[in-house]
């Protein structure tokens, strides 16, 4: 089996050491690059494919906001997972390349190998397409809030869902993102109270009860909203936009939906809004709903 190749990229050579020796004894599989500033781990980024990226945000000769977006914009690793360590944790870093993972410092080993681990379970492939449903689903309700004056607060570390976990949140949605040769399954979970202030915001000022066919009502047009906003998402920076796929919305936790949503791996990231949570989940593997057509 082929190594993973991972990239450190840390200033400081006595940590820099320990990161690299604590993880060649934890993973046999890992091939490990260790670089000690920015423009060196420019050229590593620019001609070479990495699994996994460590950085520190303070290093010399380039800084790691710049750092970040070069890999962003790289042709190798625009869609390499991403772990900063970082003495001031920044909310706007952690939305601008979300999901990625803040690291503050003083930080404990055992957090930056939880993170490695997780991440090396996910296919490179897909996470390209996991990146891209991520940031224009955190777009397209990011200016469903602006409607409403509400703002995202923060974001959670990406985190992995166990297989059996029950998936957090009320309300549930879940659809495709159809790109040419494949499809990736995607779910946002809502609670009931951000779903009935949304849709009061969207809809000009409608008050609806918690009755559950109410709640779904407000859940299907503000999800048309959503619809809207992923598209625009593309538009702003340029790309071809997938296909968006709605396969059901659903409120209790008994039904077929989501016991295969349940039964299946996903990668979560959560954000605190003003008016409550959101839950933005990829899954690992793929399954059929019975919405499928």
């Amino acid at each position: 089996m082929a190594k993973k190749k991972l990239l450190i990229i840390e200033d400081d050579d006595s940590i820099q050491q320990l990161i690299h020796r604590k993880l060649s004894s934890e993973f046999s599989n890992l091939e490990i690059t260790s670089v000690l500033d920015g423009i060196s781990a420019g050229q590593e980024i620019e001609f070479n494919d990495f699994d996994v990226i460590i950085t520190d945000i303070n290093l010399p000769r380039k800084d790691g906001g710049s750092l970040l977006k070069r890999v962003r914009f790289s042709k190798y690793n625009r869609s390499t997972p991403l772990i900063v360590i970082t003495g001031q944790p920044d909310f706007e870093m952690r939305r601008e390349f979300a999901p990625i993972h803040l690291i503050p410092k003083p930080f404990r080993m055992k957090e930056i190998i939880s993170a490695i681990k997780d991440l090396l379970e996910i296919d490179k492939k897909s996470l390209r397409k996991q990146n891209e449903s991520f940031q224009a689903s955190i777009f397209a309700f990011e200016q469903i809030l602006k409607q409403g004056n509400a703002v995202v607060h923060e974001f959670s570390h990406p985190y992995l869902r166990e297989i059996g976990e029950e998936l957090p949140g009320q309300l549930h949605f879940l659809f495709d993102i159809a790109y040419q040769n494949e499809s990736v399954h995607f779910h946002i979970s809502v609670e009931k109270g951000l779903v009935l202030r949304l849709y009061n915001e969207v809809s000009g000022g409608r008050e609806l009860s918690q009755d559950e066919a109410e709640i779904m009502i407000a859940t299907e047009e503000i999800f048309k909203v959503f619809n809207q906003q992923f598209y625009r998402h593309f538009e702003f920076i340029g790309e071809d936009a997938p296909s968006l796929k709605p396969r059901g919305c659903y409120i209790t936790k008994d039904g077929t939906d989501y016991n295969q949503a349940k039964a299946h791996r996903g990668l979560c990231l959560e954000a605190s809004t003003t008016f409550g949570k959101l839950v933005f989940q990829y899954f690992i593997a793929p399954y059929k709903s019975r919405h499928a057509a």
